[in-house]
Order: C-alpha cells, then structure tokens, then sequence
C-alpha cells in the first residue's frame, strides 16, 4: 500500500514548485491536462514530460498501456497486464451473455 505520498495540486490546478520539489525526471499525466505553462515550465527545466492519450475503449487502453510501457521501458509488463486485462474482457462477456434483462418500467407522474 502506498503512504505519506506528496501531493502537488488538483487535476487543474498544478503546483509547479510542488513538482519540482520531488525532482521528477519524467512527469505522467493525461492530454486533457496539457497546461501548457505547466507543462512548458517543466519542459523549461529539463523534466521529460508524457501526455497520455485519452482512453474511451478498451483498444484505446490497451495502446496507451503498450505506451507507457514503452516509455517506462516495462515491455514484459505490458505483455502481462494486457493478458490479464483481455482475460478480464472474456469474462466479463460471458458474465454479460448470462444475465437477463428486466423491462424499464414506464413511470408517469401527474401533479394536481
């Protein structure tokens, strides 16, 4: 379990001396957070700086965790985690095909 972690700001709202603070030599985060005086700050003094596409399917997930392998140089990793992750997907699929759904009800309110 991971303790007593620093934190250097929200999801919009970074701490620029924060980061430095950790002397990160490579900083993660997703694109929809490019703050590009943030990021551009941390360009500035020489912290390597990944944007992580945005995921929206499990293809999406999959190329971004073969990225950041790559990035992190943890390629056996990857190969791991993305079988178990299509391991997680079959089963998940024949849980699916298994359940059965109930109608929607149809609800009508009248106010007098």
């Amino acid at each position: 379990m991971v303790e007593n972690i620093q934190t250097v700001g929200y999801i919009r709202q970074f701490n620029p001396e924060g980061i430095f603070s950790l002397i990160p030599s490579l900083v993660l985060g997703p694109e929809g957070l490019n703050l590009p005086t943030i990021v551009d700050q941390l360009e500035n003094a020489m912290v390597k700086v990944q944007l992580i596409p945005e995921s929206s399917s499990c293809d999406d997930t999959k190329s971004n965790i073969v990225y950041l392998g790559a990035n992190l140089d943890a390629t056996s990793e990857v190969v791991e985690l993305i079988a178990i992750l299509e391991s997680d997907l079959i089963l998940l699929d024949k849980d699916l095909k298994t359940k059965t759904y109930l109608l929607k009800k149809k609800v009508m309110m009248i106010y007098v």
